[in-house]
């Protein structure tokens, strides 16, 4: 009976699980599974489990008999529970998600009270992949499995060691990625190691490289350069999800992207909804001009639109408007298609930027009726996060530049507005009153070209703490001018910010011209600024203090707070 059922289940994956289980003589076959569970040896219990996982055969009553017998391993019974039948039981239960708790803590329970030696780590990998796919979270076994994959580090074969980074990326506490990642990176270097992985399994581990913010900068250098080695052998989901980590983790190997484009060009039929939609946020985020790529994107997701849910569309738009790429067939279909989900702020506040953006290409949504349709949704959303008590204190003006070029031309004022700008002027004030608090006016009196990072730090926590955050361009703006701060002629300090930028760029790409930017690099967000303050003194004289123009990136900060001060 074991044997036939692990034969049928090698067939089913090549001739269709469906067809199996549907043929006549299966119900003949599975009712002598329950005593096949109940007299045979572990390893044969363990098999009927693997059969059932591979079919996708969620039968409860058979199910239920393997757990039993499983958790209990009674000694008397037929043969020794082994860590392979122990791995391969819960891992079958974990293919079929089915989420039997008291199996899990017990074969948990068993790996850590034995020692390394009785555990393969292609046995602890399973287990600890089956614990993530099942949200079953133990830190205790997953402390213990940190520990005895590295005891056999040596032993993992590219395979085990991606299953068991993936498991302590999703589920694992973070002393134990803290504790296994270096090593594993390390030992992917080794040799020709990485040449031995494939393409899935490199996405795989910088994909759960990127999930805990881990940055392994030598690693990640090393396979951006041999991914395009093993290029015709990626599918849609590995180039997406190396974009995405690429991105995710500001890795300063971009070489890369370029291949990525034109290989994704080459295969988008092949993409899913979530794999466009990512793929063109991680070119945006990374700030990576792909115009070929972009259009054949913007084409795919126009010929098929009835895919795209409302996170799809909010992260396409924003992903478009970011890097100015306009392309008037994606944007009217997305003006159709936009809806603000209530429910997702995060993808309310991607609609937000991107309508803030629209107006610098000088672009809609497919018409102005469409555009002012979602920039009163999101007006909504606000009103009705604010009800519930929620929200940052930024939103308001993230919805208010977003809201603000579309006000007027198209019909009505959008409803909610004045409820925004009172929230907004609200804001304004309170930062004017905090001006004179003792950590702001410290930061005021600093010499400004020496960077003192902890008065810095000190005003920002001020500002949060007095609920307030990021103002917005319109409203920073305003508090400038109130500031008595006026506009440069454009055309003369656009001329002075790019010499200062072409001089920067000289000296990080360096005698020989192959260095990089540090931090985000080119990618980063630059600012070219100059001012004169001019105060009047006690006795009637005037003080002048003049900065005739400094550059500025992203970076100056010395971290970026939604990247885990990776930069």
């Amino acid at each position: 009976v074991v044997l036939a059922a692990h034969r049928l289940a090698r067939h089913g994956r090549v001739s269709g699980r469906g067809a199996v289980v549907a043929h006549e003589q299966w119900p003949r076959l599975r009712a002598r599974f329950p005593s096949a569970v109940a007299e045979g040896e572990p390893r044969q219990v363990a098999s009927v489990a693997w059969a059932l996982a591979n079919l996708r055969a969620r039968d409860g009553e058979v199910l239920d008999l393997i757990s039993e017998r499983c958790q209990r391993r009674d000694a008397d019974g037929p043969g020794e529970w082994d860590a392979m039948s122990l791995s391969l039981v819960l891992q079958s239960f974990a293919t079929l998600l089915v989420k039997d708790v008291g199996l899990a803590s017990s074969v948990a329970g068993q790996v850590q009270r034995e020692l390394s030696a009785s555990w393969a780590p292609a046995d602890v990998s399973r287990i600890a992949w089956a614990c993530a796919r099942l949200a079953y979270r133990d830190d205790a076994f997953f402390r213990d499995a940190s520990c005895k994959s590295l005891a056999r580090l040596g032993e993992m074969t590219p395979s085990v060691l991606t299953q068991s980074v993936w498991a302590f990326a999703t589920a694992a506490p973070a002393s134990v990625t803290s504790h296994f990642f270096p090593k594993a990176a390390e030992a992917m270097m080794e040799g020709d190691a990485l040449s031995e992985h494939s393409p899935a399994h490199l996405a795989m581990v910088v994909w759960s490289f990127a999930s805990v913010l881990f940055r392994p900068v030598p690693l990640l250098e090393a396979i951006g350069d041999i991914v395009p080695t093993k290029g015709d052998r990626m599918n849609s989901q590995d180039i997406t999800m190396v974009a995405w980590s690429y991105a995710t983790l500001l890795a300063p190997q971009r070489r890369i992207f370029g291949f990525l484009a034109e290989t994704a060009r080459q295969r988008l039929p092949n993409f899913n909804a979530q794999d466009l939609a990512n793929t063109a946020w991680a070119f945006a985020t990374a700030g990576e001009q792909a115009p070929d790529m972009l259009d054949a994107l913007a084409e795919e997701v126009c010929s098929r639109p009835g895919d795209f849910n409302c996170q799809h569309v909010a992260m396409l738009i924003w992903a478009y408007t970011t890097m100015r790429h306009r392309h008037d067939r994606l944007f009217g279909v997305i003006g159709d298609l936009a809806r603000v989900d209530q429910s997702s702020w995060h993808s309310s506040k991607l609609f937000a930027y991107a309508l803030a953006g629209l107006p610098k290409m000088n672009a809609e949504l497919g018409s102005r009726a469409s555009t002012r349709r979602v920039a009163a949704q999101l007006v909504e959303a606000l009103r009705q996060r604010a009800r519930d008590g929620g929200g940052e204190p930024d939103d308001a003006h993230t919805v208010h530049d977003a809201a603000w070029p579309w006000l007027h031309g198209g019909g009505e004022v959008i409803e909610g507005w004045s409820e925004v700008d009172r929230l907004v002027e609200e804001s304004r004030a309170r930062l004017m009153a905090a001006l004179w608090a003792a950590p702001l006016e410290a930061v005021l009196a600093i010499e400004w070209w020496v960077y003192d990072e902890p008065t810095v730090r000190a005003y920002q926590c001020s500002l949060q703490a007095l609920g307030l955050r990021g103002l917005g361009s319109v409203h920073t703006w305003r508090l400038l001018h109130d500031l008595g701060a006026g506009r440069a002629a454009a055309d003369e300090l656009a001329s002075s910010a790019a010499v200062a930028r072409e001089a920067a760029g000289a000296k990080a790409r360096g005698a020989e011209g192959q260095g990089q930017d540090a931090g985000r690099g080119e990618r980063a967000n630059w600012c070219f600024w100059r001012g004169r303050i001019e105060v009047e003194g006690p006795g009637g004289e005037t003080g002048v203090l003049e900065e005739p123009g400094r550059l500025q990136s992203s970076t100056v900060a010395g971290y970026r707070e939604d990247n885990g001060g990776l930069v």
